[in-house]
């Protein structure tokens, strides 16, 4: 599956890393795409279980909560 969250306070290549890096993390996750320009992450996962709030949380975890958030 495949879900893509735009999100807030990503500034630079180590945040993108930082993202990146935490959502691999997570069992399941596949692939962790970050464009640095548009704040935009798509996440591929394993299963077939919406996992939307589970990545909501690690994002904010992280620092980088969903836009509007």
């Amino acid at each position: 599956m495949k879900t893509t969250f735009k999100i807030e306070n990503l500034k630079c290549q180590g945040c993108v890393n930082t993202v990146t890096n935490g959502l691999l993390s997570l069992d399941g996750v596949e692939e962790v795409h970050v464009d640095l320009t548009t704040s935009v992450v798509q996440i591929i996962y394993s299963g077939d279980t919406d996992r939307t709030d589970e990545f909501a949380s690690k994002l904010k975890s992280l620092g980088y909560p969903k836009a509007g958030e």
